[in-house]
């Protein structure tokens, strides 16, 4: 999130005024910079604690629909989910076309685990403008899972089409296709990807998907690599658990099924993939 910086520029005064009077602060200009500098530090509560202080100060500026909504954004950082919709509704009512205002009402939905919410409001924001990468991906992976593969692929391909520096615009193509069981048509698609972006998960999907098309030896080499890259991504070494499976490459199979349970994966999920051969 790129915080808007508010500028406050006071109206020069006539006679008399001093270098120093003209150049003063104002309470709420400085309650205003006080919570900009929390922001930098990621102080959320205490940024919100000053925003909501220039706002008692000064309940009429004009300025204040946008302290409403970076209000809700710090109460957003800081937790307090609820406080923030308020906040945001606010800023809304001053602003009720602000896409900017609808994005960051959509990421607290997506914190509150409300994606129904959170898809409202990008729709919205993207009925708007229809060419913002950030809501593009984030409605993309929202349609994602809810299987809606032909929506999502849609607006990846936008995003795609629009941002050609943003990996997600072809990885999330690339998923959509996989989840149609077609895995030749995403390798390329993830390896442009790949190229923007070494993201461990989309590295997994194409090792995925060179697995599926029975491109063991290309996996094997795209999983050394990656792995050498990311030691310590627990993904990587379940997919390549199941490449030494399909090699039947038991033992290796099991010290990398053992290496991702110890670096965090849920051993449970682990078992579901890969069985031991006790429980079959």
């Amino acid at each position: 999130m790129n915080y808007m910086r508010i500028l406050l520029i006071g109206a020069l005064c006539c006679g008399g005024c001093n270098i120093t009077t003209i150049l003063a602060k104002s309470p709420y200009e400085a309650y205003i910079d006080s919570a900009e500098n929390y922001v930098k530090r990621e102080r959320y509560a205490d940024a919100a604690r000053c925003y909501r202080e220039s706002l008692r100060i000064n309940p009429g500026s004009p300025l204040n629909s946008k302290i409403f909504a970076n209000l809700g954004v710090c109460l957003t950082g800081a937790g307090e989910y609820t406080e923030a919709l308020e906040a945001f509704d606010v800023a809304l009512v001053r602003e009720p076309e602000s896409t900017s205002i609808l994005n960051s009402r959509a990421r607290t939905w997506l914190l509150m685990n409300k994606p129904e919410n959170a898809m409202t409001d990008l729709d919205t924001s993207l009925a708007i403008d229809s060419l913002q990468r950030e809501p593009l991906r984030m409605r993309g992976q929202l349609h994602m899972l809810s299987h809606n593969q032909a929506k999502a692929a849609t607006d990846f391909k936008s995003l795609a089409l629009n941002f050609p520096d943003e990996a997600w615009g072809y990885a999330g193509q690339a998923q959509c296709l996989m989840a149609g069981n077609n895995y030749s048509d995403a390798i390329p698609l993830l390896e442009k990807a790949i190229e923007i972006d070494d993201n461990p998960d989309f590295i997994t999907s194409l090792a995925t998907a060179q697995i599926e098309t029975e491109h063991l030896q290309e996996a094997k080499e795209t999983l050394r690599e990656a792995i050498r890259r990311h030691p310590r991504e627990a993904s990587l070494y379940i997919v390549r658990a199941i490449l030494h499976t399909r090699l039947y490459e038991n033992e290796a199979a099991a010290l990398d099924k053992k290496m991702a349970i110890d670096l965090g994966a849920d051993p449970t999920a682990v078992e579901a993939l890969l069985p031991s051969r006790k429980s079959r």
